[in-house]
C-alpha cells in the first residue's frame, strides 16, 4: 500500500493498493497527486525504497527529500539485533548455555535445602 500525507495539515492526501511499490507503481502515485495538488510540492519525506525515491525524482525533480526517521531507526534497529544475535552465536551461546545448567542446578540445590 502507498500512501502520501500532508504532515503539516496531518492528513492523508491519496493512497494506492500496489502489489509491491515497484517504481512503475509508485511512478503513476506520484503523478495523480501532481495532478490532484492545488500547488507543487516543495519537500517530501520518504522511506529508504530506492524505487519510491526514483519516481520522485522522475515526477517531483526539484523537491527536498528526507528520509524518515521512523524508517531510519527501524533500519538500524534490525541492524543492530542482526549484529547482536551474531555475536550471541559466535562468543556468548557456549556461556549462556553454562550459565542456565547452573542456574537449573543451583535452584535443584536450594529446594533440596527446605
Amino acid at each position: 500500500m502507498l500512501i502520501a500525507t500532508d504532515s503539516l495539515k496531518k492528513k492523508p492526501l491519496v493512497g494506492a493498493l500496489v502489489t509491491g511499490e515497484n517504481e512503475e507503481e509508485t511512478t503513476f502515485l506520484l503523478k495523480e497527486l501532481k495532478r490532484w495538488l492545488p500547488s507543487g510540492v516543495n519537500f517530501m519525506t520518504i522511506d529508504f525504497s530506492a524505487r519510491l525515491e526514483a519516481g520522485v525524482n522522475e515526477v517531483f525533480p526539484n523537491v527536498l527529500l528526507q528520509k524518515c526517521v521512523f524508517h531510519a531507526i527501524q533500519l538500524l534497529t534490525r541492524g543492530l539485533i542482526k549484529e547482536f544475535t551474531r555475536i550471541k552465536k559466535e562468543h556468548l551461546l557456549d556461556h549462556i548455555e553454562e550459565w542456565i545448567i547452573l542456574g537449573r542446578y543451583t535452584l535443584s540445590l536450594e529446594k533440596d535445602e527446605h
